[in-house]
C-alpha cells in the first residue's frame, strides 16, 4: 500500500492521472501519453507477475464457476464507485463498504443484488465522487462556516 501511495504521488502517478482525465490535454502539456501508458502497463504486468509468483502457493489453479461470475468482476468496480475513484483510499473504504452492506442485504433477502443495485444508484447520484468525495465536500463546508 505504501508503495502504491507513493507511486501515485509521483510524476509518472501526476502523469496517470492528467492522462485519465484529458489525455488531449495532457499531450498538449507535454506529458508524451503514450510512453505513459506503455510504462505504466509494462510496470503493472510486471508487478503483478512478482505477486503472482509470490502468492502461487495461495491460489488454486481452478476457476469454479461462482468465481467466474460476473458479479465478482463487477465488485471492484462497485467499491471504487461507493468510495470514490479520484482518492487513492477510495476503492478501500468502498470495498469495506461494500462488503457490509452485502452482508446485511444478504440477511434480509435472496435478492441482494437488486438491493444492492438500488444503493448503488442512489450512491452514484447523491454523491458524485463516492464517500470520500462527499466526506472531503462536507469537511470544506464546515471549514468556510
Amino acid at each position: 500500500m505504501a508503495v502504491l501511495h507513493r507511486l501515485s504521488a509521483s510524476p509518472l502517478g501526476l502523469s496517470l492521472r492528467a492522462i485519465r482525465e484529458n489525455a488531449e490535454r495532457a499531450e498538449s502539456s507535454g506529458i508524451p501519453v503514450r510512453r505513459t501508458i506503455y510504462i505504466a502497463f509494462r510496470d503493472g504486468r510486471a508487478l503483478r507477475g512478482a505477486l503472482r509468483a509470490r502468492c502461487s502457493r495461495l491460489w488454486s489453479r481452478r476457476c469454479r464457476p461462482p468465481t467466474a461470475h460476473w458479479t465478482k468482476s463487477a465488485e471492484p468496480v462497485m467499491a471504487t464507485l461507493i468510495g470514490g475513484p479520484l482518492s487513492f483510499l477510495g476503492p478501500i473504504v468502498g470495498a469495506v463498504v461494500y462488503l457490509g452492506l452485502k452482508e446485511i442485504i444478504v440477511r434480509f433477502t435472496e435478492y441482494w443484488l437488486l438491493v444492492f443495485g438500488l444503493v448503488l444508484l442512489g450512491t452514484v447520484l447523491a454523491f458524485r465522487g463516492g464517500l470520500l468525495g462527499a466526506a472531503g465536500e462536507l469537511l470544506a463546508r464546515r471549514r468556510r462556516a
